[in-house]
């Protein structure tokens, strides 16, 4: 393919602003060719990088379009002791080669990193320098290592790091298939890496897909330190009208306002990076006919939609989905909850309200992966528990019957003492429906895999049949029974029991009833897990109005805790 057709490309993928159309784009207009598809993809990224509003050179702009202009007269020649091979890419600050080191026992590959001739200005060469002397003060395993440095024949900075055999971090994932956990695993790779940085008092300040390779072994390598700085120096502070090193669309919103630059910084663009991986799509909408002032309101001002909301509106979901081996619903399901929450607070505008470092947005996720609760989302005695069934939820088949058991126990308390043989004859067929849910649960008799949602699914089946004409014991039951299975993510089944209780209280209970507000309380949450924010506010707010000092305590605290919940993750403060 020539430059010509090439540009042409260039400028139709360009225009897709949506980044997982885009690469779907490519891989369609180059068939298969890998050469030209990793040619066009560098150019994008190169494009990318630098900006329509970008102060930069024409030259350097040509160079970034058509490589064959800058640095293609380095081919062939020695630097240091290295003899430049191969252009790989060229942008507004320098040219990148693939370069050999031939010793007196080894041969070695590296990237060469060179400024542009014609480009050397003192601001570019002071900035080279210092990427230079930050790479010269670490080692870590998912950081590419500075191999050798020095000056040109002509006076210009030049430094080679190893090179990486691979693709970046979200093209990796896209054709290796890997699935939501296997996306995670490297995200940990990478927060390890920039956590390192912090440590040692670096800021990046430029973390995009583009700048994370994944080699063929699955290690993550973090490239590019041209904007990295010491934690502390003058260059902490952006000047929002002179310093637009720093891509767009990964940038905080402190780097668009000139406000001050701290691992926080890198935490935000983490949560960028770590969205586009899980949901296939950007937090923000950017189309390529947008302005400067146009791109930064959207950054600066606009919340970004909740990962799952995001994934089921984008075009690309079917094609995502599959490269996470996944369907759209159960994806979207995935990423609801806890997942979107991390994201919310990672990309929250104020610095101060994200994760205080790195490490902590690390940990956050490995809590989830645990199913632990979750520093990002407001506590409460329910969520709590629902986190403990999932991370037990094999072998939880007898606590769930001893959940039932406790929901017995507390009907039979409400009884009047005057029916206390009605009560004993009840009680004595709870007691033998109880022993029928506990044989599911025995490891001996159903196998050491019986899983709780198979206890609860053959408890509702004898409900119904066992308690005919005991609608408040049924619905009781139902109400424990619907509960859990709504904290198991058991939405249909939990809600099937629930409504059935409801049915059965009808004409039976007060409105105030304990039971048919605990029942309610369960449905509204049900709803919340659904994304029906609107409707679980419509139900809280129902079943606040009802709740008086005569109602559980405890009971009156998880109502209320889990309304703040719902109302928070709404962003409704």
């Amino acid at each position: 393919m020539d430059s010509e057709q090439l540009a042409d490309l260039l400028e139709q993928a360009s225009a897709i602003g949506d980044l997982q159309a885009r690469r779907v784009f490519v891989e369609h207009a180059t068939a298969g060719d890998d050469a030209l598809c990793e040619e066009l993809e560098s150019l994008l990224n190169a494009h990318d990088a630098a900006g329509d509003f970008l102060e930069i050179p024409a030259l350097a702009e040509a160079g970034a379009l058509l490589p064959g202009m800058l640095g293609s007269g380095l081919i062939g020649s020695t630097i240091g002791h290295w003899h430049v091979d191969a252009l790989i890419h060229t942008g507004g600050m320098g040219s990148v080669f693939r370069a050999t080191r031939i010793g007196e026992n080894f041969i070695q590959s590296g990237a060469l990193k060179v400024i542009n001739v014609g480009l050397e200005t003192h601001e570019l060469i002071s900035r080279f320098t210092r990427e230079r002397q930050l790479l010269a003060r670490v080692e870590h395993p998912h950081i590419a290592r500075l191999l050798d440095g020095g000056t040109t024949a002509e006076g210009l900075p030049w430094l080679a790091m190893e090179f990486i055999e691979g693709l970046t971090i979200d093209s990796y994932a896209y054709h290796r298939r890997l699935t939501l956990a296997q996306r995670l695993d490297l995200f940990e790779q990478l927060a390890n890496a920039i956590a390192y940085l912090h440590e040692n008092l670096i800021t990046h300040r430029d973390i995009k897909a583009s700048n994370v390779m994944v080699d063929g072994t699955g290690h993550v390598r973090v490239l590019d330190f041209g904007i990295a700085d010491l934690l502390g120096s003058a260059g902490n502070r952006c000047e929002a009208t002179i310093d637009r090193r720093f891509s767009l669309a990964t940038a905080a919103p402190e780097q668009l306002t000139g406000g001050a630059i701290s691992t926080a910084t890198d935490v935000y663009a983490l949560g960028v990076l770590l969205y586009s991986l899980l949901s296939g799509v950007p937090p923000y909408h950017i189309r390529s006919d947008m302005s400067a002032a146009e791109i930064e309101k959207t950054i600066c001002e606009e919340v970004p939609p909740r990962a799952s909301l995001a994934l089921e509106r984008s075009a690309t979901r079917e094609d995502h989905a599959e490269a996470c081996q996944s369907a759209p619903a159960r994806l979207v399901r995935e990423l609801r909850g806890d997942l979107e929450m991390i994201l919310a607070k990672a990309l929250h505008k104020d610095p101060a309200r994200r994760y205080r470092s790195v490490a902590e947005l690390r940990e956050d996720i490995e809590r989830f992966r645990n199913n632990l609760p979750i520093l990002a989302r407001p506590d409460s005695a329910a969520y709590r528990s629902r986190k403990f069934l999932r991370r037990h939820w094999r072998g939880m088949a007898a606590t769930a019957s001893v959940m039932l058991s406790l929901a017995v126990g507390l009907t039979i308390a409400l009884w009047q003492a005057e029916e206390a043989r009605r009560q004993r004859d009840q009680a004595q067929a709870m007691n033998q429906f109880m022993q029928e849910v506990l044989a599911e649960a025995d490891p001996y008799e159903a196998g050491a895999d019986k899983r709780v949602r198979d206890v609860l699914a053959q408890a509702s089946e004898l409900l119904g049949a066992r308690f005919s004409g005991q609608p408040l014991l049924e619905a009781s039951l139902r109400q424990s029974v619907g509960g859990v299975q709504v904290s198991l993510l058991q939405l249909e089944a939990g809600e099937e029991n629930l409504l059935r209780a409801l049915q059965l209280l009808e004409g039976i209970a007060a409105q105030d009833d304990e039971l048919r507000l605990r029942t309610e309380a369960h449905i509204a949450w049900l709803e919340y897990e659904r994304e029906h924010e609107a409707e679980s506010v419509r139900r809280y707010q129902s079943i606040i109005a009802r709740l008086s000092g005569r109602h559980d305590p405890e009971f009156r605290a998880t109502v209320h805790n889990d309304f703040g919940v719902v109302l928070a993750d709404a962003g409704n403060f």
